[in-house]
């Protein structure tokens, strides 16, 4: 006689066998179908389960197994994120974003550890991301300033012009009064103060500029970070009073103001300034002696280039 095979997949088929070996297709006559059989079990399988002959090997468990596969990725993406993010903060915070993402897709999987395990090592990609980006804004010359150095420090070889508007590749700047401004030809940085030296003045301006690999739906929460980076370290003696977004000039800004408590006030934002040519990222600080201080005055009279 010969052998019976599956009318499903065509295997032949054990004699006396219930299910088919390889796809698991009831061999009787399976019972009436019920009228609500489970929304989870494909084609004749419904049918079986809903009977109670079905054994539990014949059940897929595909679902499980894309949790699964979902939180080992959160977890490898999040170990590089961690990595990388120490030469590349960009990477880290990237990958640790994509791996927080793909961990709490995951949450629901049997093995909740792995997935939580997954979400902790993508949270410490972004912040190890984060902290790689401070360190480099705060260890970078342009950046690294503090209101009691040297005028000199800001502009090394340039000597200071009385002068109410500088003109740079990157911006024209109009001050309502003559101040005593250091810019070296070709550069975007400028140091603008009414004093004899930038650490004599009551009222003083500094800006830098380079240029940026920032993007801008992720400028504010980085900007953030490293403006308040910056006054921690280089203004240690001054209480942040106020901070947020806004605009300088029509570009995104990220402000914040600072005081020392004897009579100094300093106010500082980072910018990203889109151009067709590339994006630039510039920090300005003003600081006065007085109580109110802002950026009102040079954005009244400041023009992107």
């Amino acid at each position: 006689m010969e052998p019976k095979t599956c009318s499903n997949c065509g295997e032949p088929l054990e004699a006396g066998a219930a299910f088919c070996g390889n796809c698991g297709q009831p061999i009787a006559t399976p019972a009436p179908v019920v009228e609500t059989p489970p929304a989870a079990l494909p084609g004749g399988l419904a049918v079986a389960a809903a009977s109670g002959d079905i054994p539990s090997y014949a059940v897929p468990v595909v679902g499980h197994q894309m949790s699964e596969l979902k939180a080992a990725m959160a977890l490898v993406l999040g170990i590089v994120g961690i990595v990388g993010g120490l030469f590349i903060p960009l990477l880290g915070i990237g990958l640790g974003v994509t791996s927080l993402v793909l961990a709490t897709l995951s949450h629901h999987a049997v093995r909740r550890r792995l997935s939580l395990a997954g979400i902790i090592v993508a949270l410490l990609a972004i912040v190890a991301g984060l902290a790689s980006w401070a360190y480099v804004i705060s260890r970078d010359p342009r950046f690294n300033h503090g209101l009691a150095k040297p005028a000199s420090s800001g502009q090394a070889g340039s000597s200071a012009v009385a002068a109410q508007n500088v003109i740079t590749p990157c911006y024209t700047a109009n001050f309502a009064a003559k101040l005593n401004i250091q810019n070296n030809s070709g550069s975007c940085n400028m140091n603008a103060y009414n004093g004899a030296t930038l650490s004599q003045s009551s009222d003083a301006y500094k800006v830098y500029g380079t240029t940026s690999a920032i993007t801008a739906s992720g400028f504010s929460n980085l900007a953030k970070q490293a403006i308040e980076n910056d006054v921690h370290q280089n203004l240690p003696t001054f209480v942040v009073s106020k901070e947020g977004t806004g605009q300088f000039a029509g570009s995104p800004a990220y402000f914040v103001t600072a005081s020392n408590g004897a009579g100094v006030s300093v106010v500082e934002a980072a910018v990203l300034h889109v151009t067709t040519n590339g994006d630039n990222f510039f920090v300005f600080v003003h600081a006065i002696n007085g109580n109110t201080v802002d950026l009102n005055e040079l954005q009244a009279g400041w023009r992107w280039e």
